[in-house]
């Protein structure tokens, strides 16, 4: 075969492996935006976390997000949004109910796979009755803690 035909077949397989790669992967535009979701996912796990232990100790849901900082959680600082450097939106609404709300680039559903988000249970009898699945954009997570949990994690209560 003459160089010219190897060198055009290699450089119809180089491109063919990159058109490949960014439908597997998506373009890095969008794996950025991908990773940005799965850490506000994350954020919104460790303030949720932070929220149970509040209330096993509390009773109740902090009033705002401010009062879980050098609260019963320790020397917890709520996280800010990593992309736009804002305080997620939060709102107690009742004793045991809150909501949670964060700004998305992308849809998320549900994924099997090891590495996708979870939801932190807040019912020890139904650990998938909270999920993290969410639309593009503005999106709130409405939470209830359920009074059993509270008792299961309950903290003694340092004096």
């Amino acid at each position: 075969m003459k160089p010219k035909i190897i060198a055009i077949i290699v450089s119809l397989v180089v491109f063919a492996a990159v058109v490949a790669a960014f439908l597997t992967i998506g373009s890095p535009a969008k794996q950025r935006e991908q990773n940005f979701d799965d850490k506000k996912i994350m954020d919104l796990q460790s303030i949720q976390y932070s929220i149970i232990t509040y209330a096993s100790q509390k009773g109740s849901v902090p009033p705002q997000l401010a009062d879980l900082n050098n609260s019963v959680t320790g020397y917890f600082v709520a996280p800010t949004d990593p992309q736009s450097g804002n305080a997620y939106e939060y709102t107690s609404t009742a004793a045991l109910n809150f909501k949670l709300c964060a700004e998305f680039n992308l849809p998320y559903t549900y994924d099997k796979s090891p590495n996708a988000p979870r939801a932190v249970p807040l019912s020890m009898d139904d650990p998938s009755s909270q999920n993290w699945n969410h639309a593009a954009g503005h999106v709130c997570f409405d939470r209830t803690i359920d009074p059993q949990t509270l008792k299961q994690n309950q903290l003694p209560i340092k004096r």
